[in-house]
């Protein structure tokens, strides 16, 4: 069972590449994805990394032919299956966690990251990132939609605590959840608020773009 395993995500790979060479992005499969990275937990238990690097680059090619031992095969097979392979599918892929952990905010495609991976305050606070207000942008008008296309709140206009008993990360949270409930709402609701404090005061959210209408917060 374990052996096809490997010979799937070896296939899959060598197909993945083939499309990359041609720069047939579009149509490339996850495999890259769901392959372990090289010393992880899960290459560690299962040599699957090893076992789908020697698929692809077998030990009789003549890149290795010279090579005296199968450990220095071993070595430059899997060194060669990561860059070769893995990184340059994760790259065509655009997976999020490359471009988070590198700190690349302006190279994140949206249509490829987890509608989950930030919340509605803290979509909000990147904008202070001047590399990811794109990002935030994009990631704000995708939740608006989704929360859109489920029909509800649309009828409603929400309350905003701004009480002082609300400071630091509970006034973001109330904040943000406020704009994104007056988004989808209909008429006379859209775009309208009211604060929740001993002066309460109604607000009309002004600006098409998340920085514009959070500039006076």
């Amino acid at each position: 069972m374990i052996k096809h395993l490997f010979f799937f995500f070896a296939d899959a790979l060598w197909e993945d590449m083939e499309l990359y060479n041609e720069g047939k992005f579009y149509e490339l499969s996850l495999a890259a994805k769901w392959c372990p990275f090289l010393d992880s937990s899960y290459d560690k238990s299962l040599l699957m990394c090893e076992s789908v690097g020697r698929k692809l680059f077998p030990r009789d090619d003549d890149d290795y032919i010279d090579l005296e031992d199968d450990a220095h095969y071993a070595y430059r097979m899997r060194n060669r299956l990561r860059k070769e392979v893995l990184v340059p599918l994760h790259m065509a892929l655009e997976i999020p966690e490359i471009y988070i952990c590198a700190n690349k905010w302006e190279e994140l495609s949206y249509k490829h990251s987890f509608q989950s991976a930030l919340l509605p305050h803290e979509i909000i606070a990147s904008l202070d990132d001047s590399t990811g207000q794109g990002v935030a942008e994009l990631q704000w008008e995708r939740m608006v939609d989704d929360l859109a296309k489920k029909g509800k709140l649309t009828n409603c206009m929400a309350i905003c605590d701004v009480s002082g008993s609300m400071s630091g990360t509970p006034m973001e949270v109330s904040v943000a959840l406020v704009l994104l409930i007056s988004e989808p709402s209909e008429e006379p609701w859209k775009g309208k608020l009211i604060t929740f404090s001993h002066n309460p005061e109604f607000h009309i959210v002004k600006g098409k773009k998340l920085s514009q209408k959070t500039s006076v917060y």
